[in-house]
């Protein structure tokens, strides 16, 4: 499973004269030991873009817990977006809107924002 920043998030943070720090892609444990290092020393807000369709898996599930632990200013998850070029279908339309309420279930379990890229 993979977690990513958002640019566009980060742009916004630097319009308004605040830093903003972009990790990029959380592939591996190296990347996620780089990360949780950096948030047990910089009391920082989270923001973390996730596609939305991705599947909230126990990977994944478990990847945001851990952020969210070391994330002293709180964290925010966005559901990117994966546009492909093309209007998606009436099947893949209800696939996008069941992974959201997913998204949504789990991460109101674990009492993390969620924020819409629209």
């Amino acid at each position: 499973s993979t977690l990513s920043s958002s640019s566009a998030a980060s742009d916004v943070y630097k319009r308004q004269g605040m830093a903003a720090q972009n990790f990029g892609r959380i592939d591996d444990r190296d990347d996620l030991e780089k990360l949780i290092a950096y948030l047990q020393s910089n009391p920082v807000q989270v923001l973390v873009g996730i596609s939305n369709l991705a599947l909230p898996d126990r990977g994944t599930l478990r990847k945001l817990d851990n952020i969210a632990s070391a994330a002293k200013g709180g964290m925010i998850v966005q559901l990117l977006d994966a546009n492909q070029g093309y209007l998606p279908s009436p099947s893949e339309i209800e696939t996008i809107k069941a992974r959201q309420l997913q998204w949504e279930t789990a991460l109101a379990e674990r009492q993390i924002a969620l924020v819409r890229e629209n």
